[in-house]
């Protein structure tokens, strides 16, 4: 009897150290890849994918790689002449520039050259037309990101513009194969995803600043009233995505706006906050796309 309860013990124990294990590499797993700015490239083509109706074939990844290494080229240049003493609770996400400038600028040039490359040979000369205009719409969002500290826009703010910009990267792959009214609901669909990931973020940062000048209660109520206002929106692009067969992506966005709103409510500090975000932001539309389509 003695020996089989050593014994269930030790099996007990081994579980306990065994899944402390992954979850701790799982983690540095995932702080690497924030470190290392390959979040956002994985959020757009996690959610870019969750579009596409068409059995997964070899144009659809090399959409997938160019939407993601551009997204990559726009999200660690604006991170790299972004003034950090604007940011101080954004510190990990300049590591990769800021450490090793000259092997981040060469890594940099390469990825551009391999993209421009690659949407050259493969892309079809329509869609590569658009997507330089986005490209061009990138380069002046960087512009106006470089100017807008330490005086923040009011008028088509950071976050605003960076998530139409996104949401124009996922949708504009199907413009010739979609009606207008499903590539409208799409883009309003990525824009508020988008946009709620931005806005939650800054939130907490502010409610951060408030909280230690001890201002935080009218601050609160102005972000919960905002807040309502991008659940109603998303709740209705929610169910007009599930009329028109986007069913997937209607679960997938329900079911993020959930988790963000548990984040929100439970995660206190914020690079914790950023990391867990991003990441449920693309770990989630790649679970339900395992999912639904069984793989």
């Amino acid at each position: 009897m003695f020996i089989v309860i050593i014994i269930h013990l030790l099996y007990f124990f081994a579980n306990k150290i065994i899944i402390k294990f992954i979850v701790d590499k799982f983690y540095s797993g995932i702080t690497t890849l924030h470190r290392l700015n390959l979040d956002a490239p994985l959020v757009l083509v996690m959610w870019r994918n969750l579009t596409s109706n068409r059995v997964p074939d070899a144009l659809h990844f090399v959409e997938l790689f160019i939407l993601g290494s551009s997204t990559w080229l726009a999200y660690t240049a604006d991170r790299f002449f972004e003034k950090i003493e604007y940011c101080p609770n954004k510190s990990s996400r300049f590591s990769i520039g800021r450490q090793n400038p000259h092997r981040f600028i060469l890594l940099w040039v390469v990825c551009l050259v391999v993209t421009v490359w690659v949407s050259s040979e493969m892309i079809s000369y329509p869609i590569w037309i658009v997507g330089w205009c986005i490209a061009c719409l990138v380069f002046l969002n960087f512009i106006f990101n470089l100017f807008e500290y330490p005086k923040r826009i009011n008028f088509l703010a950071k976050r605003v513009r960076t998530s139409a910009i996104l949401a124009t990267g996922c949708i504009f792959w199907d413009i010739g194969n979609l009606s207008i009214i499903r590539i409208l609901i799409l883009w309003l669909s990525f824009y508020f995803i988008f946009e709620l990931n931005c806005f939650l973020i800054e939130d907490q940062e502010q409610r951060q600043c408030k909280l230690q000048e001890m201002n935080i209660f009218p601050h609160a109520e102005y972000c919960s009233k905002l807040l309502e206002i991008r659940f109603l929106f998303t709740g209705l692009l929610t169910w007009a995505l599930w009329l028109v067969d986007f069913k997937i992506l209607a679960f997938s966005i329900g079911s993020t706006v959930l988790i963000a709103l548990f984040l929100r409510l439970s995660t206190k500090d914020v690079n914790a906050f950023r990391i867990n975000l991003d990441t449920m932001y693309w770990l989630l539309p790649m679970f339900n796309w395992i999912c639904f389509h069984g793989v």
